[in-house]
């Protein structure tokens, strides 16, 4: 009986990382693309290819890659947005969000984590950036989620933060998809298209609506940003002072 449940655990695992390639923050942002460029198609009568048994595979491969696609120019869009406009004091970047949570959270003098927030002292380490290389803010974001990931009590924190970087990507994506439909909607007008022209003042407002949806998901994309890091840091922060011995009342240190 042990074996089998061994077995079905695998599988069950297999199973999971397979979902887990076919991230939903791809597929949303995918799909919606692809449906409204379906119906622009078919509202300015280009005849489509006939469909066939490899239709559907076909789509799902498209879907996944404009939905990649998406999401890379969401985060792109989002990094521009935030250095003009939102953040333009770069609290959101690693270098600045992490260190700060670390030392909220009473972590600045945990071993693990100094030789990321300051170059070693008498380090043997020599060659051209060799201390700096310390210092680098991805090595230690990276730090924590290996920290999250190899302490199995540290299970629902990781799945927490892991839907919080979910979100985030799916918010960018959705971020894209509207900006890309917003102007690609306005070109359209501009460029004569005779059934967008008949009602220009509703293709302005939807392309000021779906203009003011690409900021919103910008900032959901953020506040999910925000909660991704503080989970990230205060798991550690938990797990750290579960660790740690509690003193019981009465106990008291002797002096001398």
């Amino acid at each position: 009986m042990k074996e089998l449940g061994d077995a079905l655990s695998t599988l069950l695992a297999r199973v999971a990382g397979f979902f887990d390639i076919l991230d939903l923050s791809f597929l949303v942002a995918g799909t919606l693309n692809l449906a409204g460029l379906y119906l622009m198609l078919v509202a300015a009568q280009v005849p489509l290819p006939p469909g066939g048994w490899f239709e559907v595979p076909l789509v799902l491969v498209v879907i996944y890659g404009v939905g990649l696609c998406a999401f890379s120019a969401g985060r792109w869009l989002r990094a521009w947005l935030n250095r003009r406009w939102l953040d333009p004091h770069r609290t959101l970047d690693v270098e600045h969000a992490i260190p700060q949570l670390i030392e909220a959270h009473g972590l600045d003098q945990d071993l693990r984590f100094q030789p990321y927030l300051r170059p070693a002292s008498g380090s043997a380490l020599t060659g051209f950036d060799a201390t700096a290389s310390l210092r680098r803010p991805w090595r230690l974001y990276t730090r924590l989620w290996a920290e999250l990931r190899h302490d199995p009590s540290r299970g629902p924190s990781l799945h927490l933060a892991l839907r919080y970087w979910v979100m985030t990507a799916t918010c960018d994506g959705l971020a894209a998809t509207a900006s890309l439909w917003a102007l690609g909607v306005l070109g359209l007008l501009l460029s004569g298209f005779g059934p967008l022209r008949q009602h220009w003042v509703w293709v302005v407002l939807g392309a000021v609506v779906l203009g003011w949806v690409a900021y919103l998901m910008v900032l959901e994309a953020n506040r999910y940003l925000r909660s991704q890091h503080e989970e990230l840091v205060a798991s550690l922060a938990a797990s750290t002072a579960r660790a740690a011995p509690v003193p019981k009342p009465g106990d008291s240190t002797p002096e001398g």
